[in-house]
Formats: structure tokens, C-alpha cells, sequence
């Protein structure tokens, strides 16, 4: 393969890349704007972190570096799911604000378990 057909290759795989991104964030996008009611369910935190690092990525700009570090075999969630989306998104854009000159945003999951409640706060509580 010549310089050229590497190079014509390199920009075709952005490309193709770039149209995958824009299809996950217009389909997320349009599940924003439609009226929905909301789904608790119990998901691997782990994927819905990575899940929402793409419209993260999207939303923060090349300016903003992401550094990821999640524990290992993360217990699961009970969440709903666009909401954690969103609300990630929205704390990114946050951070994003707050650097004007760009920087490095970090994400973060980790196993902890508390002996007590933190900061005066009640201890979450499971109903079966």
C-alpha cells in the first residue's frame, strides 16, 4: 500500500468512525426528546460507564482530556439508564466550562463500602 492509499485509508476509518459516533449520539438524543417514562434497571456499571463515555467524548470536545480508572468487577447499578447518561453528560460539560483552556477530566468508579454514613447522610437502602 502506497503513502497515499494509507493515508486515503486512515481518513476513510475516521470517517466511518466519526458517522458510527454520530448515529449513537442521534439515537441518543432523540431518546432525550421523547417523552418517556422511567425504567429502573440493574446494570453492569462498568458498561454503563463506557456506554456513556460516548456522548461524554462527544460533548466535552478534543480540548478535554478523559482518564478513566474503574475497579475491577464493579458491582451493579440500579439506575435509569439515559438519566445516569445525562447526568454524567451534564457534570462533563460542567468540568468542560471550567477549563476554557482545556484539561484533563477524570472518571472514576470504585468498590467502597462505609461503616457509617458519610457526611450525615442516611446509608442507602435495598428493598426486596
Amino acid at each position: 500500500m502506497t503513502a497515499k492509499e494509507t493515508k486515503l485509508q486512515g481518513l476513510i476509518d475516521t470517517c466511518k468512525r466519526t458517522v458510527a459516533r454520530a448515529t449513537t449520539l442521534t439515537g441518543q438524543l432523540g431518546s432525550f426528546g421523547r417523552v418517556q417514562e422511567g425504567r429502573l434497571v440493574t446494570v453492569d456499571a462498568q458498561a454503563q460507564l463506557e456506554s456513556a463515555l460516548q456522548l461524554i467524548r462527544g460533548g466535552v470536545g478534543e480540548t478535554v482530556r478523559i482518564d478513566t480508572a474503574f475497579d475491577p468487577d464493579l458491582w451493579p447499578v440500579t439506575v435509569e439508564p439515559l438519566q445516569f447518561d445525562l447526568a454524567l453528560l451534564n457534570l462533563a460539560i460542567n468540568a468542560r466550562d471550567a477549563m476554557p483552556a482545556g484539561g484533563v477530566l477524570r472518571i472514576e468508579a470504585r468498590k467502597l463500602r462505609l461503616d457509617a454514613p458519610l457526611q450525615g447522610l442516611a446509608p442507602a437502602i435495598t428493598c426486596t
